[in-house]
């Protein structure tokens, strides 16, 4: 997958799975996102491949309410644009990553 695709594919998942954490929560999502693809067999290969693989995040799946929200994002979108600023943080390595590695989180808010 092209750079722009992996770009796209993360952002839109930090927008369903975060749009409304904190930068440092937005960031967190985005590594772990990065980190799976250091597990390709269980996974994905590519940034896009872990975003769209079934089950993984519930945003992408078709029948979450998210899922239209996520296909009109679009960069009109002030919150649309931050994500894709963090993306583009996580993806180039400016920014640590502040999960050590983790390849899942757990939401505090959907306790």
């Amino acid at each position: 997958m092209a750079a722009s695709e992996d770009l796209d594919a993360m952002a839109r998942t930090i927008f369903g799975e975060a749009r409304g954490e904190s930068f440092e929560g937005q960031v967190a999502v985005a590594w772990v996102i990065r980190n799976r693809t250091a597990r390709p067999k269980r996974f994905g290969f590519t940034v896009s491949d872990v975003c769209h693989k079934p089950g993984q995040f519930s945003c992408m799946n078709p029948d979450d309410p998210n899922y239209p929200l996520l296909l009109a994002a679009n960069v009109e979108q002030r919150v649309f644009m931050r994500c894709l600023g963090v993306a583009a943080l996580v993806l180039s390595g400016a920014i640590p990553d502040p999960t050590q590695g983790s390849d899942h989180y757990y939401a505090l808010s959907m306790s």
